[in-house]
C-alpha cells in the first residue's frame, strides 16, 4: 500500500519487488512459449515468434496507458508485472528475432549499411538510457507521475533493445567485432561492474535507506551519495564472490554443506 516514489518515509527493502516480476516471468513465459510458440519454434520461424512477442509489448504498453488514464498510481504501473511486461516481451522479442545463434548455427552477418545503422542505433540506445537514468527522478516531479512512469518504462526498454541489438553475434564477429561499443563494453572495468551490477542494484537501496534515517539531512549530500556508494560497492563484491559465485557454481544445497563444514572445521 506505500509509495514506490516516497522520498519523506523510504521503506528498506522496496526494490526487491523486481524479482517477484522476474519469477513470475520465469514461470509464466515458457508456458506460453510450450502452448502458444512451439509450432513457429520446430519451423524454425523464431522471427514469427519474436512478432508475436512484440505484440505482446505493445499490447503491455497500451494496457499500461489505459490504466494511467484513468487513475492507475504510478506505484501500481511501475510494479505490476503486467504493465512491466513491455520491456520483458521487447527482451523476448529481440531474442527470438536472433533465436538462430541460439542453436549453434553459423550466423551470417549483415551488409555495411545495416552494420552501420545498427551500430549508430545501438549508440542512440546507450545514449537514451544515460538520459533516463539523469532526468527520470525529476521528470516525475514536473509532470504527470502516472504519464511519466510509463513513458520512463518504454523509454528506457526501447533504448536497452537498441543496444542488445547492436552486440549480437552477425554484429561483433569478424574484423567489426572490434567496433567502439563492444571495446568500450568489454573493458575490464565495465566488465567487472556489469558482472556485480545486480548486487549492487541490491545493496545499494537499502543502504541509502538506512543513511537517509541515520545520516543528520545537514550533511553534505554529495558525501553521504559518495559514501552510500562505496559502501554498496564493497557488499557487492562480497556478495558476488561469497555467495552469487559459488551458489552458481555448485548449487544452493552445495553451497550451504561446505559453509557448513567449514564453521565447523573453525
Amino acid at each position: 500500500g506505500s509509495s514506490y516514489f516516497d522520498q519523506t518515509q523510504p521503506l528498506l527493502l522496496t526494490n526487491v519487488w523486481s524479482l517477484a516480476v522476474e519469477e513470475q516471468f520465469y514461470i509464466v513465459w515458457p508456458l506460453v512459449i510450450i502452448t502458444v510458440l512451439t509450432g513457429a519454434l520446430r519451423r524454425r520461424r523464431t522471427r514469427l515468434a519474436g512478432l508475436l512477442a512484440l505484440a505482446l509489448a505493445v499490447g503491455s504498453l497500451g494496457w499500461t496507458l489505459w490504466l494511467g488514464d484513468y487513475g492507475a498510481s504510478p506505484s501500481r504501473l511501475y510494479m505490476g508485472t503486467d504493465t512491466h511486461a513491455f520491456g520483458l516481451m521487447l527482451g523476448a522479442a529481440l531474442a527470438l528475432w536472433h533465436g538462430r545463434a541460439a542453436d549453434g548455427a553459423k550466423v551470417p552477418g549483415v551488409g555495411t549499411i545495416q552494420w552501420l545503422a545498427r551500430t549508430i542505433a545501438a549508440w542512440v540506445g546507450l545514449g537514451g538510457l544515460l538520459v533516463c537514468a539523469r532526468v527520470g527522478a525529476e521528470g516525475l516531479t514536473r509532470v504527470d507521475p502516472a504519464r511519466a512512469t510509463t513513458t520512463l518504462l518504454a523509454l528506457g526498454s526501447v533504448a536497452t533493445a537498441l543496444v542488445l541489438q547492436g552486440l549480437t553475434p552477425e554484429m561483433t564477429r569478424g574484423a567489426r567485432r572490434g567496433h567502439w561499443l563492444v571495446a568500450l563494453l568489454d573493458l575490464p572495468p565495465m566488465r567487472w561492474l556489469g558482472l556485480r551490477s545486480y548486487g549492487l542494484y541490491l545493496w545499494h537501496w537499502p543502504l541509502w535507506v538506512l543513511a537517509f534515517y541515520v545520516v543528520p539531512p545537514t550533511a553534505p549530500q554529495a558525501l553521504v551519495a559518495l559514501g552510500v556508494t562505496v559502501v554498496s560497492v564493497f557488499f557487492a563484491e562480497l556478495s558476488f564472490r561469497y555467495f552469487e559465485t559459488p551458489i552458481r557454481r555448485m548449487g544452493v544445497r552445495a553451497w550451504v554443506r561446505s559453509v557448513t563444514r567449514t564453521r565447523l572445521r573453525l
